[in-house]
């Protein structure tokens, strides 16, 4: 929404625009898309889709429209890649009203130093951690580097709702038992967002999802244990745990290196909120996260009610509207 570029794998700073990239080809292909982008909106005209999924690829975007202050969420379930690798499946970037809120760090440089190899692990991005340790898909073949995520992501979208669903089979690094983590994104339209997930495998491990902030106050409630931005103005961004973990911030740490993003071509502080849990597996958690524009909180709340693999959902709203969600975890939520 706000023409930068995603800062996924080594696309840099994460404040970093397209400019001629787009339009110079838009122009030379007449593609009024990419000069809209390019131009920042000011010549040519948006795309005509909203939500759209690059199946092979394994991206997955989801918003409302292409306003300025358009909800936007980019999943990323695809392959390793060929080059410029991060350990990065199953993370996300969101945007609300406008702004972004949860991010990919990006990258600054190719420096050989401590903050090059961060943003290039899975610490650094919107995913999960197992017992510490993050994905290392370095050791698989250059054919799994590469192989089509189509068959393997699942996708569905409608007026109400989209989903993405996919999942990290292995290896994590350093890990001897194969666990795997299945995510499930679910955007209700055009409001807000929730994340699902499953680590399964054998015996018990830790659980650690990772929320990456741009650099704003961001807040824990002590009560529900959501955790919420703090800017003077709004809008905010309110993420509601479905289930009960205390979460922790960590901001600018060295050692090890945590809690940094590229603005600029800079690493700049910021805050990421970290939701942890040791547990036996199959170990299953969701995330309401809602932007707002009034009051200090969202006022969202969140009732789950389960039934063998069939959890439904209740989100409460503050202004008594109730959305139920059916998270089938064979198949993947639905909107009731």
């Amino acid at each position: 929404p706000d023409y930068t570029r995603p800062s996924v794998s080594d696309a840099g700073s994460l404040d970093a625009g397209y400019g001629t990239s787009l339009t110079v080809p838009g122009r030379i292909l007449a593609e009024q898309s990419a000069v809209w982008v390019g131009t920042r909106g000011e010549e040519g005209s948006p795309p005509e889709y909203d939500s759209i999924a690059r199946q092979d690829s394994g991206y997955f975007i989801m918003r409302s429209g292409w306003e300025n202050d358009a909800q936007y969420l980019l999943f990323e379930g695809g392959p390793f890649g060929r080059f410029h690798q991060h350990e990065d499946m199953l993370s996300f970037d969101l945007y609300a009203k406008g702004l972004p809120f949860i991010v990919d760090p990006g990258i600054t440089s190719y420096f050989p130093n401590a903050w090059t190899s961060f943003y290039r692990t899975t610490a650094a991005h919107n995913t999960v951690l197992v017992d510490g340790k993050g994905q290392n898909r370095r050791t698989q073949s250059i054919e799994e580097w590469v192989e089509s995520a189509r068959d393997r992501t699942t996708w569905t979208s409608n007026k109400r709702a989209d989903v993405a669903i996919a999942t990290f089979e292995g290896p994590y690094d350093e890990l001897e038992q194969r666990v795997t983590h299945m995510r499930a994104v679910m955007f209700v339209k055009p409001d807000y967002f929730l994340v699902f997930d499953e680590l399964a495998g054998e015996g018990r491990h830790t659980y650690e999802a990772l929320f990456h902030f741009m650099p704003y106050r961001v807040l824990i409630d002590p009560e529900t244990r959501a955790v919420r931005t703090g800017r003077m103005h709004p809008p905010n961004l309110e993420i509601v745990p479905m289930v009960k973990m205390t979460p922790r911030l960590v901001c600018g740490e060295n050692d090890p290196v945590q809690g940094w993003v590229a603005i600029g071509g800079q690493d700049v502080p910021a805050p990421v909120a970290i939701y942890k849990k040791q547990t036996a597996l199959p170990f299953r958690t969701g995330y309401a996260l809602v932007p707002f524009t009034e009051g200090v909180s969202a006022g969202v709340t969140t009732k789950v009610s389960r039934r063998g693999d069939i959890w439904n959902v209740r989100i409460l709203h503050p202004n008594g509207k109730v959305d139920r969600v059916a998270m089938d975890w064979n198949t993947g939520p639905t909107l009731k």
